[in-house]
C-alpha cells in the first residue's frame, strides 16, 4: 500500500496531466469561437444565424467552463494539501463537477462536428480572405480535444475517488497518551494511590515525629497513606492509655 503522501503525489500528478490537456482544449475553443464571430458575420449563411449560433456558444462555454475548473480543482486541492482535514464539501464539489463536465465537454464536440461540414463548405469557400484552411485545423483540433478532454475527466474522475483517502485524514503520527499519564483509578484501593508528594516529606504536628516516619520509629522513610492511618491509631490509643 502506498502512503498517503504518494497517493498525495500521485493526485496531484494527474491533476496536472488534466490541466495540460484541457488547457489545449479552451485555448484552441476560445479561438475557434473568435473565428466563427468574425465570419459568420461577414457572410449570409444559408442556415439560420440563431441555429449559427450553436457553434459559437458550444465553443465559448466549453472552453469557460475548463477553465473555470482547473482553478477550481487547483484552489480547493491547495487547501486540502495544506489544511488536512478530509475531503469535505470543496473535494466533494470538485468530483460531481469533473463527472457532470466530462458529458457537457462531449456535447459542445458533438455540436462543433455537426458543423463542420458548414464549416468546410460556406466559410472555407465564400471567405477565402477571412477563413483559411488554418482556421478549419484550428476548427477541427477544437473538435478532437473536445472528445479527449472527455475521456481526461472521465479518468480524472475515478483518480479523484480512488485517491480521496490522500486527504482523508490527518497526516501525522497519532498522539497516544503515555502509560502512567492518566489520572488514578477511582476505584483503586487507597493503598494503591499514589502518595501526593507535598506530604512525602513534610511533618505533621499531630503525629509522632512530626509525622516524617512511622509511629515515631526515627526512621526516614515516609509515610504511605496506610503508615499514616496506623501512626493516627498508634498516636489516638497512646493518648486514650495516658489518660487513663
Amino acid at each position: 500500500m502506498c502512503s498517503k503522501e504518494a497517493r498525495r503525489t500521485i493526485l496531484w500528478m494527474c491533476w496536472v496531466v488534466n490541466m495540460i490537456v484541457t488547457s489545449i482544449y479552451y485555448i484552441l475553443s476560445f479561438i475557434t469561437s473568435t473565428n466563427l464571430i468574425k465570419s459568420y458575420k461577414l457572410l449570409d449563411i444559408s442556415i439560420s444565424n440563431q441555429i449559427w449560433r450553436a457553434p459559437v456558444a458550444a465553443s465559448v462555454l466549453g472552453g469557460l467552463l475548463v477553465l473555470l475548473f482547473n482553478l477550481t480543482s487547483c484552489a480547493i486541492l491547495i487547501r486540502k494539501s495544506i489544511e488536512k482535514r478530509g475531503p469535505g464539501l470543496g473535494y466533494g464539489f470538485i468530483v460531481a463537477m469533473c463527472f457532470t463536465l466530462a458529458f457537457f465537454v462531449l456535447l459542445c464536440g458533438l455540436v462543433l462536428d455537426g458543423f463542420r461540414e458548414t464549416v468546410s463548405t460556406e466559410l472555407e469557400v465564400k471567405l477565402v480572405g477571412t477563413w483559411s484552411k488554418y482556421n478549419t485545423g484550428q476548427y477541427i483540433g477544437t473538435i478532437a480535444f473536445a472528445y479527449i478532454c472527455f475521456v481526461m475527466f472521465i479518468l480524472f474522475f475515478f483518480a479523484l475517488v480512488i485517491f480521496q483517502s490522500a486527504v482523508s485524514e490527518e497526516l501525522g503520527i497519532v498522539t497516544v497518551q503515555a502509560a502512567g499519564a492518566a489520572g488514578p483509578n477511582p476505584y483503586a484501593q487507597m493503598s494503591e494511590l499514589p502518595f501526593p508528594p507535598a506530604y512525602a516529606g513534610a511533618g505533621d504536628a499531630s503525629l509522632p515525629g512530626g509525622g516524617k516516619s512511622a509511629a515515631g520509629l526515627g526512621g526516614s522513610v515516609p509515610l504511605g497513606a496506610p503508615a499514616m492511618a496506623a501512626a493516627v491509631a498508634a498516636s489516638a490509643a497512646g493518648r486514650g492509655a495516658a489518660a487513663v
